[in-house]
């Protein structure tokens, strides 16, 4: 495993998923506040 620097899209693409993994979390706590 050699050294690279990071390519703009790497950085979009893990910003990309720390936003969806949030949403999802969002997501399931609303479902589980209304399903309450």
């Amino acid at each position: 495993m050699k050294e690279y620097d990071k390519d703009p899209d790497d950085t979009f693409s893990d910003l990309l998923q720390a936003v969806t993994l949030v949403v999802l979390v969002v997501a399931g706590l609303g479902i589980g506040l209304l399903s309450v």
